[in-house]
């Protein structure tokens, strides 16, 4: 994106442990790139895997992808250690840095 502090990461779910149904009553990777937007650079430097390529995919087909709807606990999780490090990093910024953007409205904010 062309946003200014907005960081684009695409990851593949299969390495955070996105699985569905084989077809023979068991589960498989499903691939599943997934693209992020996000300002937060602790959140997109927690999404940096991308399939390793050391196995087999099923294809999102055949009513397969409703499963994969859901994110992994594993991608939930890295979302997480990225966010509390982002809060850890912005409670440590100096003071006057976090102020220009309290003291910024909000674009959606008309002044009356």
């Amino acid at each position: 994106t062309s946003e200014p502090g907005v960081m684009v990461v695409t990851i593949d779910q299969c390495m955070y442990g996105q699985t569905t149904s084989d077809g023979k009553g068991g589960r498989a990777p499903a691939k599943k790139p997934t693209t992020f937007a996000t300002n937060s650079a602790n959140i997109a430097a927690a999404l940096t895997l991308r399939c390793s390529g050391t196995h087999e995919h099923v294809i999102l087909m055949g009513g397969r992808a409703q499963a994969a709807a859901i994110y992994p606990p594993e991608l939930c999780r890295a979302i997480c250690r990225g966010l509390r490090k982002q809060k850890s990093a912005d409670e440590t910024a100096p003071r006057d840095v976090l102020q220009v953007f309290e003291d910024e409205p909000s674009p959606d904010v008309v002044a009356s």
